[in-house]
């Protein structure tokens, strides 16, 4: 029962440093101040980490896993790469706007120059961009996107465009909708690599 109740603190501590981070900054903010958000002990938290990078890490781990994990899951009903590439931008900028504390945390902080942090969330960003190669693979054989383009540089495009919407929507008063810019982005997108 301890054990378990134990484990539960961790997705709190995720949801306080998420919170926290998007406030005052990774470098301004404090595992003291992350312990109050949670409403635990300051100790509780070098239970589950050994340092705010290492929390950082976990964030990224958490919030992007569960991406991609429910993005796997839509484009396995989508054949059309063109449909799947739609997808891609669509829930990448939905995930954002849904938490824009988050936005926040992912379009600055993650930017920071900090090798652990860049190296810690490498694989799991990896990941996001081995499904978006694939998508690009597939238009490719589908016909759709011009077979003499490289995956990784097309996947550069896509996660570069994303990216740059994303950073000037969190930029904004956020008087429009983050959303409603993926339809352009495609459209910008798909003009540049179809055959």
């Amino acid at each position: 029962m301890t054990r378990q109740r134990e484990k539960d603190k961790l997705p709190i501590i995720i949801e306080a440093a998420k919170v926290i981070f998007a406030c005052y900054g990774f470098h301004d903010s404090h595992i003291a101040k992350i312990a109050k958000q949670a409403g635990i002990a300051e100790g509780t938290i070098y239970l589950y980490v050994r340092s705010k990078e290492e929390l950082m890490i976990r964030l990224f781990e958490h919030q992007v896993g569960s991406f991609i994990a429910a993005l796997q899951e839509q484009l396995r009903s989508i054949d059309d790469a063109r449909a799947q590439i739609r997808c891609i931008i669509q829930q990448h900028l939905a995930k954002l706007e849904e938490d824009p504390e988050l936005a926040r945390v992912f379009q600055f902080e993650l930017r920071q120059p900090n090798l652990t942090i860049r190296e810690g969330i490498a694989p799991i960003l990896r990941q996001y961009f081995q499904i978006i190669e694939h998508t690009i693979r597939l238009g490719q054989q589908q016909g759709h996107f011009d077979p003499t383009l490289s995956a990784v540089l097309v996947r550069k495009l896509i996660f570069g465009g994303i990216n740059e919407v994303a950073t000037s929507w969190v930029f904004s008063q956020k008087d429009y909708s983050l959303r409603s810019q993926g339809e352009p982005l495609l459209r910008m997108i798909l003009k540049g690599i179809t055959t």
